[in-house]
């Protein structure tokens, strides 16, 4: 990094180095936690964004699953009823 350290604030420094003291981890994770969907895009805070793109992704996944599993079990039961029709077991 092509920093000169001369031109370094120590009261910035303090300033954030004091914020980091006063949070604990429960306050952590639950600064996690996004207040809505556009908040954690408009703040720009990446934690935030990265858990909500997460959760959308997981819930997609889970929707996708589901609906391949009511498949399946539809084809069975179809399948069960037309070999039942049919008398063959």
């Amino acid at each position: 990094m092509n920093v000169d350290p001369a031109s370094l604030d120590g009261a910035l420094v303090a300033q954030y180095a004091s914020a980091s003291r006063a949070q604990d981890v429960t306050g952590f994770v639950l600064d996690i936690i996004p207040t809505t969907v556009v908040d954690a895009f408009a703040r720009g805070d990446i934690l935030q964004v990265l858990v909500v793109l997460g959760a959308l992704r997981h819930g997609g996944a889970c929707h996708r699953r589901a609906r391949r599993r009511h498949r399946r079990r539809h084809r069975h039961a179809v399948g069960t009823v037309c070999s039942a029709l049919s008398g063959s077991s």
